[in-house]
């Protein structure tokens, strides 16, 4: 399920729009804007016309520049009244903009439905 969208400048971070999933809190706002800021830091971690989607699996894991722009902002996600579930970040950079979402789908088929569901809003 996607609990999160949210679509961003390339260039600056910015957020145009956001919308997260009603029946679900949590700060996943707050470290999506974290991951645009990252982004912006590091623009060849995602081309231009490529998608990327990264995991929040455990706090203990470092290593990646994912993994460790969460560890050094304490950005982990928090939902379903405060208890850590896994969560991926699917980002897809076209055109100067980022169209990211977050979800707990760690099948692949479903991953990729919400790649096509980044797609669509691209062309909208």
């Amino acid at each position: 399920m996607i609990f999160y969208t949210c679509i961003a400048r390339t260039f600056d971070g910015v957020v145009l729009a956001e919308a997260q999933h009603p029946t679900t809190g949590g700060n996943g706002d707050q470290v999506m804007r974290a991951l645009m800021d990252r982004l912006v830091e590091i623009p060849e971690a995602i081309p231009p016309s490529t998608g990327k989607t990264f995991s929040q699996r455990s706090k203990g894991e470092t290593g990646d520049f994912f993994a460790d722009m969460l560890f050094c902002t304490g950005g982990y996600i928090f939902m379903d009244g405060g208890s850590e579930i896994d969560h991926f970040f699917h980002v897809w950079n076209y055109d100067g903009i980022y169209y990211s979402c977050i979800s707990d789908d760690d099948d692949n088929r479903a991953q990729q439905v919400n790649f096509d569901f980044l797609k669509e809003l691209q062309t909208n």
